[in-house]
C-alpha cells in the first residue's frame, strides 16, 4: 500500500521540471558529486544517486530552471562514515554538513542562483 518516496528518486526533484520554477534549490544528501565518490560499501547507492540526481538537473536546467545542488563533499562523506544509521556521528555530520553548505553558498554560482530568489 505505502512505498517510500526514495523508491523513485532520492530527491523527487524531477517532479519540479513542468512546475514552471525560476530556481530550484536541490538537497540530495543520498547523492555525491561524481570526483568525492570512493571505493567503500556505499559506493553503489551514492553512485546510483548521482546517476538518478544527474539526470533530474538536466531536465530541471531544460525546462528553464536555474538549479543550485547542495550535496556531500569528499570530506562530508568521510565525516558520516559508512553507516548513515551510526548515532554518535549526528553531531559531527550536522556540524560539517552546516560548514560545507555555508561555503558552498560563498561560491560565485551559488550566489547567482540564491539572488535570483530575490529578484
Amino acid at each position: 500500500s505505502y512505498v517510500d518516496g526514495g523508491a523513485h528518486s532520492p530527491t523527487n526533484a524531477d517532479l519540479l521540471a513542468e512546475a514552471g520554477l525560476d530556481v530550484v534549490i536541490v538537497i540530495s544528501p543520498m547523492s555525491a558529486p561524481w570526483n568525492a565518490l570512493r571505493p567503500v560499501p556505499s559506493i553503489g547507492a551514492r553512485a546510483l544517486a548521482s546517476w538518478v540526481l544527474d539526470r533530474e538537473v538536466r531536465a530541471l536546467r531544460a525546462a528553464g530552471s536555474q538549479v543550485l545542488v547542495l550535496q556531500p563533499t569528499a570530506e562530508d562523506l568521510r565525516v558520516m562514515g559508512h553507516s548513515s544509521m551510526d548515532a554518535k556521528r549526528r553531531g559531527p555530520v550536522a556540524e560539517q554538513a552546516r560548514s560545507t553548505t555555508a561555503q558552498r553558498l560563498e561560491h560565485p554560482a551559488a550566489i547567482e542562483v540564491v539572488s535570483a530568489l530575490t529578484n
